[in-house]
């Protein structure tokens, strides 16, 4: 799910420089459609940024809870086998 997301986000991004090229490319001067485009990309990047972020702290707590079930239940087990 982390990785769909962080493609959308990326491709919105490559999507609306892509069409900053375009409009170059044609001399289209419509600075609203050119202002549209600039701010999804840095939207899109600053989102990016805060949901690297997010996971990267996500992770490791996930990852310790993890651990800390897999080890309540192994004592579990353990007690459960001693009676």
């Amino acid at each position: 799910m982390v990785s769909v997301v962080n493609e959308v986000i990326t491709e919105s991004a490559l999507f609306s420089g892509l069409m900053i090229a375009i409009y170059d490319r044609q001399n289209d001067m419509e600075i609203e459609k050119r202002m549209t485009c600039g701010w999804i990309i840095i939207f899109a990047n600053t989102i990016l940024l805060y949901w690297v972020i997010a996971t990267g702290i996500a992770k490791p707590i996930l990852y310790a809870v993890h651990k800390y079930y897999q080890k309540k239940k192994s004592l579990r087990q353990i007690h459960s086998s001693q009676e």
